[in-house]
C-alpha cells in the first residue's frame, strides 16, 4: 500500500512537472520565463525558495540573476562566483548536478550567499542550464522541507533545467529577431508587427493611437568626422534617453533606420505624444556626450507626431503622416517637435 501511495505521488509530480513544463515554454519573455521555472521549482521539490545564475559574457564568473525570494533579489544583486566557488560554481565546473542534505559538513558550500541574506541554509540541490553543450547557468532548489533530496528531485530538477534551457533558447532566438543588436531598441521587423496590431485594436475599440518619428540632426557628421565607432556611440546613448523617457508597458520604442527612431503610443492622444516627444528632445539636448573620452559634443533631435482618427484607412498612413510632420520640423530649423494636425491647419 506504501508503495502504491509513493508511486501515486510520483505520478502526480510528473503530470504537474508537465503541465508546468508547457506554462515555462509558452512565453518568450525572459523575465516571465524565469520567474516561472523557480516557482515550478519551489512547488515539485518541495523546498523553501529556488534561484538561479548565469555564466557572463566574458565566462569567467557566475553571477546571480534571480530567487524566488524578494529580499534575496536585493541582497544578493551584486554576488558573483567563480568557477568551483560553492556548490553552483562546483556544478558548473564539472558540469553535473551535487546536492547536500547537511552543508555544515560540506566543503564545497559558500557561506557568501548566507552572510549576504542574514539567512542558513541547510540542504541544497544544483543541477547545470545547458545549451548546445554550454553550460549558461546554475538551478539551484534550497533548503527542502521536512525531508532531504532524494534523487527523485535530481530528475524532476534536471528535467525542468532541460526544458527551461530550451525556453530560454527561443526567447533569446526571439530576442535576436526582434531587437535591434546595437541599441537595445525594438528592430524595424519588429515595429511593423506591432504597429499593424495596434492600429487594428485602436480603430475596433475606437481607442487613439500615437506615433512619433525622431530623427538624429546632422547625424552623419558624427560618423564623417569621429568615426563610425563614435557614430554608434551616439545612437547607443541616445537610444537610453528614448527609452528611459517612455512608459513602461505602454510606449513602444523602435529603431526603424540609420538614426531614425519610433515610438509607437498605444491609447494616446496627439497632444499627449506630443509632450512625449518635447520631453525626449528636451532631454537629449541636455546631454554632453563624450568621444573617447576627449571631445564633448552635443546632438538634437527633429520629431513628428501623428495619431489616427475616424477617416485612417491604414497603420501606412499614420506612419506616413508622422513623417511628414518629422521632416516639417526638420525643414523647420531641426530640434523641435511638430504635429501632424498643425501642418493640416497650416500653423
Amino acid at each position: 500500500m506504501e508503495n502504491n501511495t509513493e508511486t501515486n505521488k510520483t505520478i502526480n509530480k510528473l503530470k504537474a512537472c508537465l503541465n508546468s513544463l508547457f506554462v515555462i515554454s509558452s512565453s518568450l519573455d525572459k523575465e516571465e520565463i524565469m520567474g516561472k521555472i523557480l516557482d515550478q521549482v519551489k512547488n515539485l521539490i518541495e523546498c523553501e525558495k529556488a534561484s538561479l545564475f548565469v555564466v557572463n559574457e566574458e565566462r569567467d564568473q557566475l553571477v546571480f540573476l534571480l530567487s524566488s525570494d524578494e529580499d534575496d533579489n536585493k541582497n544578493l544583486a551584486n554576488m558573483r562566483l567563480k568557477m568551483s566557488e560553492g556548490m553552483a560554481g562546483t556544478v558548473w565546473e564539472n558540469g553535473v548536478f551535487v546536492f547536500s542534505n547537511d552543508l555544515s559538513k560540506d566543503i564545497r558550500f559558500s557561506k557568501k550567499g548566507d552572510e549576504k541574506t542574514n539567512t542558513t541554509t541547510n540542504s541544497i540541490l544544483s543541477v547545470p542550464l545547458v545549451l548546445s553543450g554550454e553550460i549558461v547557468g546554475v538551478l539551484n532548489a534550497i533548503n527542502k522541507i521536512d525531508k532531504n533530496f532524494e534523487l527523485m528531485d535530481v530528475e524532476l530538477l534536471q528535467y525542468i533545467a532541460m526544458q527551461a534551457s530550451m525556453s530560454m533558447k527561443n526567447s533569446k532566438l526571439y530576442e535576436l529577431a526582434t531587437v535591434d543588436s546595437l541599441t537595445g531598441l525594438n528592430n524595424k521587423g519588429y515595429f511593423q508587427t506591432r504597429i499593424n496590431e495596434e492600429f487594428k485594436r485602436s480603430m475596433r475599440y475606437k481607442q487613439p493611437l500615437s506615433v512619433i518619428m525622431f530623427d538624429i540632426d546632422f547625424f552623419k557628421a558624427v560618423n564623417d568626422t569621429y568615426g563610425h565607432k563614435s557614430g554608434d556611440y551616439v545612437l547607443k546613448e541616445i537610444a537610453g534617453v528614448l527609452r528611459d523617457s517612455c512608459r513602461n508597458n505602454v510606449d513602444i520604442p523602435c529603431r526603424v533606420g540609420g538614426e531614425e527612431f519610433c515610438v509607437i503610443s498605444p491609447e494616446t492622444s496627439e497632444a499627449d505624444a506630443f509632450h512625449l516627444a518635447e520631453r525626449v528632445r528636451k532631454e537629449v539636448e541636455k546631454i554632453t556626450l563624450k568621444i573617447d573620452d576627449k571631445i564633448s559634443i552635443k546632438k538634437t533631435l527633429s520629431a513628428g507626431v501623428a495619431s489616427i482618427n475616424e477617416k485612417s484607412n491604414s497603420f501606412e498612413e499614420v506612419i506616413d503622416s508622422a513623417d511628414k510632420a518629422l521632416y516639417h520640423s526638420k525643414g523647420n530649423g531641426r530640434n523641435q517637435v511638430t504635429k501632424f494636425s498643425e501642418i493640416d491647419k497650416g500653423n
